[in-house]
């Protein structure tokens, strides 16, 4: 995606790497500040998906398959040759990896297609250390294909929806931040209405704030501003009324992981807004890779969900007038606080799979993408 730096433009994926230093955007600083933030080692690269330096399924996944990498470099220098002792370290890496967030499935896909490509060299740990670089690099770039598929097959549903429901433009509501920001490049939920904009179409954004991270107002609204698509930042509270007033033609949403029943694990919120859509008839629908379809789970009720620090509720961080940053608390000090990170909208509510093969109804994907995927035939959805 592009970044406006001043005068200049310049062009940047989410995470890449630089030698054997894990380049990534950090997306604490975000909307106040751009600033690139390096991980010399395998373990720091760890800890920025851990604290959320960086967020997002995509970028999650691109990530830890170059922590991988980084760390199959490192077993190299310390074991001298040993093979044996190579192989623990690299296992120990990818268990430690592993462990950084537990519900997004792009993390546990990468490492996994990482460790496979290595994996064949055996007793040449020169040959594996050389390849997990090559296979990390291979992975992100296949997200950011993926991401511009999406987009593409996207734009054409909005203009079908848009021809059968002769809207002269299109407003869109999104949760979270699904956009370039949580991939390699291009977005899930966001590359859509990126490839509208490029045909010409009028498109306008609401972007839920996504309490208590924020991602929607901080990241969202950012990305979409730079790209000057239009774009307004709406209270999480304020989706039912939105809707009531006819200001929503459709939502569309990323996932984080998606049950082989099609129940989906998304940003905590997203399960409300399918909801308040399902109330008002109006279109739901998921924009996501491949990877983020786990066919080993076959429900919702399965899927992991992450719960994070209650300060991450009481506190929030900001920019004062004078654009120094802090942090304040918002609520009483002896209060406890629950964050579940995701929640899961059922299969029911969901209109379509936006992926890269084209979009797929809910009740077909097991059909569709487990079984048979080389044979899949794309569909529009339920009808709207």
């Amino acid at each position: 995606m592009n970044v406006r730096q001043g005068d200049e433009i310049k062009h940047y994926r989410t995470v890449w790497m630089e030698g054997t230093t894990v380049k990534i955007i950090n997306q604490h600083l975000l909307p106040d500040e751009f600033r690139i933030h390096s991980c010399n080692s395998y373990l720091e690269t760890v800890e920025s998906i851990r604290d959320m330096t960086v967020r997002g399924a995509g970028a999650i996944g691109a990530t830890a398959g170059y922590a991988l990498a980084q760390a199959a470099v490192e077993s190299f220098n310390l074991a001298h040759e040993d093979d044996a002792m190579y192989w623990k370290s690299v296992s120990d890496a990818v268990q430690r990896i592993k462990m950084a967030r537990p519900t997004a499935n792009a993390l546990f896909d990468a490492v996994d297609t990482v460790y496979s490509n290595m994996s064949t060299f055996g007793k040449d740990t020169n040959a594996a250390t050389l390849r997990s670089i090559t296979a990390a690099r291979e992975y992100a770039d296949a997200d950011a294909e993926a991401c511009r598929m999406i987009g593409q097959n996207g734009a054409d549903l909005v203009q079908r929806i848009m021809l059968q429901k002769s809207l002269p433009s299109v407003s869109i509501l999104t949760h979270c931040n699904a956009g370039w920001l949580a991939f390699v490049d291009y977005g899930s939920a966001l590359s859509p209405i990126y490839e509208l904009k490029r045909r010409g179409i009028m498109v306008n954004v609401l972007s839920d704030e996504t309490r208590p991270y924020n991602q929607g107002s901080r990241l969202t609204a950012w990305e979409l501003s730079n790209e000057n698509v239009d774009v307004e930042i709406i209270p999480d509270n304020h989706v039912g009324a939105v809707m009531a007033k006819g200001l929503v033609d459709l939502v569309i949403v990323g996932a984080d992981r998606i049950a082989a029943n099609g129940s989906t694990a998304n940003k905590i919120g997203t399960y409300t807004v399918a909801l308040s859509a399902h109330q008002h008839m109006i279109p739901f629908y998921v924009a996501a890779p491949l990877h983020t379809f786990d066919f080993s789970l076959r429900c919702g009720r399965e899927i992991p969900i992450e719960n994070r620090s209650p300060d991450e509720v009481k506190w929030v961080k900001g920019v004062d007038e004078n654009g120094v940053r802090t942090k304040v608390r918002i609520a009483p000090k002896n209060v406890s606080a629950m964050y579940l990170s995701f929640d899961v909208t059922p299969y029911y509510f969901i209109n379509g799979f936006i992926t890269p093969k084209g979009v797929f109804d809910p009740r077909d994907i097991v059909t569709h993408l487990a079984k048979e995927p080389e044979k899949a035939q794309p569909v529009y959805g339920r009808d709207i």
